[in-house]
């Protein structure tokens, strides 16, 4: 496993075995190698952002790159290069295109992007865990170890925690609720009932018995009158409501009669049109212009063939033209106006033929690059016009062939489809007919229904009613007195009322007091039960860290039990080592060897075994750095000004 940086930044031409410690002073590049191994893997830094930087910004953007291969233990190059592209007006102008153009290879064939397969290196192979909160570490923890913990909903114990507490406070505020009321319910007084009131109220009483026999046949004349009437008004009722209905219908069935009339006719009138043939004259124009400007296209598979008919056509593969001919020819006598060329070798300052040619070679074959460049990119440009005609051409053909079909199965069929129409047209005309036909009688039938209910309203008579005999008549004193006392004997008896009713509703209360009471206790125990689960759960997962995460340093979780009494299972634990909160507690040593021995555990649960990398390692006398089996690119800061990869 190993990185290649051919240019990233200011780094150049380098190459990172995996693992490695990398060493030296500040601003030397030892942070610029770990960008480079997140930029190939993810194209992104090591915070999983948009670089701000990518290329040494002492250089022109002509000359700039950032070109990084990772190689795993299988063999397999993943190659990610970025840079900015140019392009050429017509009058020559160049300008910037693309700031970074960037370009996926896996073992030397383009990909869109292969970053999807390092999509755990964040997670496990950086510091991207420990910045998270410990709401969300602690979900990472329990996710990768969810097969070693025991098999328990604690989210579903939280919301039934959560659901036990509020029926908790319900029901003893209802219990509150139900007492307060029991208090205010009291009994009333029960008055007594006058001895001269009630000797009125018997000879009230004897009154009415002894005219019990004229109030007898006043309420049988009463009902027999009530009768008669009631039959007469019912009668009367019924022939109403029959004959608003008949009238109804009636209606309804001239108005269908109109409907099916007007059917008949539009049917009667309806001929059969057929389906016209669909217009292939402009379809057929368009394909003729397709196939026309396609005819005046070449399509060019070779470069050469294109550049016999197009190089001179370019103002700047021309000028590279005239340019390599001046060049040709050169000497050291006769060199080319403008160009800057020497015949003087830089190791033995002899002047010679050979070491002009050479640079002359050099030029050439620079504007030889240059002019390909161009070329293919103008013939790809021509090859798409070509191409783009050609699927147009096709597509109007094949639209043409498909409309001429249909045309010829309209005209095939047209026979059929009118003796079909003409055969629907009959049935439809006699189904009409026949309707009509029901619909008149159906008239007929109604009309002597209403004729014959509204003589049988005429001729209903009101009837005559029995009179009534004299009744007999009680004095006002003697109507007051019994009044009076059925107010009072309504008071007594609504007061006994009262007070037998708060006797039940205090018996119910009571009742309705120990249920809920029951209630409580039950939720209570549930309540007491609930936290021993969620408590059990939470100690085994601290044997779990215990066991999987164990090495030189002791990796553990302080369970908050503060926050456990309130019962609020949020951020229920923080990490610990060696007994000190992490990373509070622990020195920078302590720390980074923690973090490597935690990141070890995790990329072995989630089976990652990808690169690791660490930053702002430093060096402690007291405790060196710990890979703990990692393929781990670590960078830490020393005195040197020399850049150290070991």
């Amino acid at each position: 496993m190993k990185v290649i940086i051919r240019k990233f930044k200011r780094l150049e031409n380098l190459t990172v075995n995996v693992p490695a410690e990398i060493t030296g002073g500040n601003g030397i590049g030892k942070t610029s190698i770990l960008e480079a191994i997140s930029f190939v893997l993810t194209g992104k830094d090591q915070n999983g952002k948009e670089f701000a930087q990518v290329y040494d910004n002492r250089v022109d953007l002509h000359d700039a790159i950032a070109d990084v291969s990772y190689f795993d233990d299988y063999g397999n190059e993943f190659r990610r290069v970025v840079e900015p592209t140019f392009t050429t007006s017509r009058s020559g102008e160049e300008t910037l295109k693309i700031m970074r153009s960037t370009r996926c290879t896996k073992n030397g064939i383009d990909t869109n992007d292969f970053s999807g397969e390092f999509q755990d290196f964040y997670n496990f192979g950086t510091d991207f865990f420990f910045n998270q909160k410990e709401t969300d570490q602690r979900a990472m923890f329990i996710d990768l170890m969810k097969s070693l913990l025991p098999d328990y909903d604690v989210a579903e114990s939280q919301l039934r925690m959560k659901s036990l507490k509020k029926t908790q406070r319900d029901t003893q505020s209802d219990i509150t609720a139900e007492r307060k009321a029991l208090k205010l319910i009291q009994d009333v007084e029960v008055k007594e009932m006058p001895s001269d009131l009630e000797a009125l109220e018997n000879e009230y009483q004897n009154l009415i018995k002894s005219s019990s026999s004229n109030q007898s046949l006043i309420s049988e004349i009463n009902r027999k009158n009530n009768e008669l009437f009631s039959s007469y008004r019912k009668t009367q009722s019924d022939l109403e409501s029959k004959l608003q209905s008949t009238n109804f219908n009636l209606r309804n069935s001239q108005n269908e009669i109109e409907r099916l009339e007007a059917t008949l006719n539009h049917t009667i009138e309806t001929n059969f049109e057929g389906y016209p043939e669909s217009d292939t004259s402009i379809l057929s124009e368009m394909l003729e212009k397709a196939n026309s400007k396609l005819s005046q296209i070449t399509y060019f598979t070779d470069i050469n063939d294109f550049a016999k008919l197009n190089a001179n056509k370019n103002p700047i593969v021309s000028e590279n033209m005239e340019r390599m001919k001046r060049l040709r020819y050169a000497t050291p006598e006769n060199l080319p106006e403008g160009e800057k060329l020497t015949d003087i070798c830089s190791s033995c300052g002899v002047a010679s033929q050979s070491v002009l040619d050479n640079g002359i070679k050099n030029i050439i074959d620079g504007l030889k690059a240059e002019n390909k460049q161009i070329l293919e990119s103008e013939m790809r440009a021509v090859n798409g016009v070509y191409l783009t005609l050609k699927d147009e051409r096709d597509r109007l053909q094949t639209q043409l062939n498909r409309i001429e079909e249909e045309n010829k199965k309209i005209v095939e069929n047209a026979e059929k489809l009118k003796r079909a129409f003409d055969i629907k047209k009959t049935n439809q005309i006699e189904e009409l007919k026949k309707e009509i036909s029901i619909q008149e009688k159906n008239i007929v039938t109604f009309e002597a229904e209403i004729s014959d209910l509204e003589k049988q309203l005429s001729e209903l008579k009101e009837p005559t009613l029995s009179k009534l005999p004299t009744e007999l008549t009680i004095s006002d004193e003697l109507q007051e007195a019994h009044n009076e006392y059925q107010k009072l004997r309504d008071e007594i008896v609504g007061a006994k009322a009262v007070n037998a009713n708060n006797k039940g509703k205090k018996a119910l209360a009571e009742i309705e007091i120990k249920k809920m009471q029951t209630i409580l206790m039950e939720v209570d125990t549930e309540i007491i039960k609930l936290q021993e689960e969620i408590t059990d759960y939470f100690s085994n997962l601290t044997n779990v860290v215990d066991n999987e995460f164990s090495g030189k340093i002791k990796i553990g979780v302080q369970l908050q039990e503060l926050i456990i009494s309130k019962d609020e299972y949020k951020d229920v634990f923080k990490i610990t080592a060696d007994g000190k909160v992490f990373p509070h507690e622990c020195n920078g040593a302590l720390i980074n060897n923690t973090k490597l021995q935690v990141l070890a555990t995790l990329q072995r649960l989630k089976g990652y075994n990808g690169i690791t990398i660490m930053d702002n390692a430093e060096a402690n006398t007291t405790q060196s750095i710990e890979p703990c089996g990692l393929n781990l690119v670590i960078a830490r800061a020393t005195g040197s000004k020399e850049l150290i990869i070991k």
